[in-house]
């Protein structure tokens, strides 16, 4: 019996000093919230062949709000966790915890949801598709040789989605309104759109890269990477979204959660993230949270790595992040 408590106490003890490790990872004052529950230290060293890795069949991808209600997203199962091998798209309420599959096929970047209740989907076959989020009306908008991407506007009345000829060119980047009228070709793209001003990672170290539609004039937001701005020398910027308002870029890097008060140019270090966790995507959800889903490597040696993920929501300002339990 005394064994067994002994090894009870050394386990509790392993956790609250890994904690202490990873409060020490973060400088005073860097992060205005810390995680509370990180877990596993730094990745060893990768082989000659790099990492080897193993998708859990949990693993989840483009977690993406509601833009007409705070109770509901959606998200992907990639291929490789589906008895069928075929991707699956679903829409979850919490409120009401039912599940609702509205797309089955292998998707190629994330899907875009539209306040008019349209989805916009890029699969394997390299057409651009959409589908209202009830799993209906599935039809292919463009299915020239090959499109990319797909992102609807704030309002859900433009869309724009990258093009190649068979030469593999970009001929720039289609903006049409619903009725399939091209309104404009852009000479570059982004992540998250609002109003005119559509944003992506920048071609600098740590930025935003900002490109007006209306006049295609395009500018960089430098964001402060120093451990004395809370950021890690070297941080990259991983995602990037605009708030529901329009008023706040909100940004994911290898050192946690920045937001950027667009007109008032003022930035601040929201969130630390634990270590060998990283956040895949990134989007609003209703106006008081965010929604993303999580990526954690865990070290199975030999240069092996387990890859878990889940949904988690986010208040607007770092204060909590809350795991969605998807229950069926």
């Amino acid at each position: 019996m005394s064994s067994k408590i002994f090894i009870g106490l050394l386990f509790c003890c392993m956790i609250a000093c890994k904690y202490d490790s990873e409060e020490e990872l973060y400088p005073a004052g860097s992060c205005a919230f810390r995680p509370n529950n990180c877990f596993g230290g730094e990745l060893p060293e990768p082989g000659m062949s790099g990492y080897i890795f193993q998708n859990d069949p949990s693993e989840i991808r483009y977690a993406h709000g509601s833009p007409n209600n705070d109770l509901e997203f959606i998200y992907y199962k990639s291929p490789d966790t589906q008895p069928d091998g075929v991707g699956k798209l679903f829409k979850y309420n919490i409120g009401t915890l039912e599940k609702l599959l509205i797309f089955s096929g292998n998707l190629l970047s994330s899907p875009s949801w539209g306040k008019n209740g349209w989805v916009l989907l890029n699969p394997s076959d390299r057409k651009l598709w959409r589908i209202k989020d009830n799993g209906d009306s599935l039809q292919v908008l463009d299915d020239s040789f090959y499109c990319s991407g797909g992102l609807w506007n704030n309002l859900g009345d433009k869309f724009m989605y990258g093009w190649q000829n068979e030469q593999l060119n970009y001929v720039g980047l289609p903006v049409r309104n619903n009725n399939w009228q091209l309104i404009d070709t852009l000479s570059g793209g982004g992540l998250s759109w609002y109003d005119n001003l559509l944003i992506g990672r920048g071609d600098e170290d740590f930025s935003v890269h900002v490109l007006n539609v209306d006049n295609q004039q395009t500018f960089t937001i430098p964001l402060q990477s120093n451990p004395s701005n809370g950021a890690a020398s070297g941080d990259g910027v991983g995602n990037v979204c605009w708030s529901a308002d329009g008023q706040t870029i909100y940004v994911t890097s290898t050192s946690g959660l920045f937001s950027y008060d667009y007109h008032n140019q003022v930035q601040s270090f929201l969130r630390c993230k634990c270590v060998n966790e990283y956040y895949f995507n990134l989007g609003p959800w209703g106006y008081d949270h965010l929604i993303a889903s999580k990526d954690h490597w865990h070290d199975l040696g030999n240069s092996e790595i387990k890859i878990t993920s889940k949904i988690v929501r986010i208040k607007l300002d770092g204060s909590e992040e809350e795991e969605i339990d998807l229950a069926n």
